[in-house]
């Protein structure tokens, strides 16, 4: 799998997984398109909210004591928001640590989400759900190895 080096943009490996890249670095992450599109709607909708604040990507990451360019990846989706940073985040945007909580699990957390509130994001965002896969439902017998198939 190749990257374009003058761009640094995501590039769609043959399993339909999107790869991405932070500053040219390694593979950070892998994502189906449709949670990927999910990520980057969560990162709008913080862009958004720090937009109706008026403040800059530099207040927010000041406010957080992380670097701006890090406001402008979790943005952009490239990177996903650390859980461990909600509240955090919460505050520097000022809003209720609820309100974010439940937005971040409906977008980076689906099917905990469906699973809570019997609502589906990826139908609601009209969104392709991903298809399981070995890695996403370990343990399925279709997908464990020889060994595991052998009769007693």
């Amino acid at each position: 799998m190749k990257r374009d080096k003058r761009t640094k943009s995501p590039t769609v490996c043959a399993s339909d997984c999107v790869v991405l890249y932070s500053n040219g670095g390694p593979m950070r992450d892998r994502l189906p398109p449709s949670a990927l599109m999910l990520r980057m709607r969560f990162g709008a909708t913080l862009k958004g909210r720090r937009q109706d604040l008026g403040f800059t990507q530099g207040d927010i990451a000041e406010r957080l004591g992380i670097e701006a360019n890090m406001v402008s990846q979790v943005e952009r989706g490239v990177t996903a928001l650390p859980m461990h940073d909600l509240q955090r985040w919460a505050a520097a945007l000022r809003m209720p640590k609820a309100a974010l909580a439940d937005r971040f699990a409906f977008y980076n957390l689906p099917d905990f989400y469906c699973a809570r509130y019997n609502k589906d994001p990826y139908a609601v965002e009209e969104l392709a759900r991903p298809a399981l896969t070995a890695r996403s439902a370990p343990g399925r017998p279709a997908e464990r190895g020889a060994r595991d198939r052998r009769e007693p």
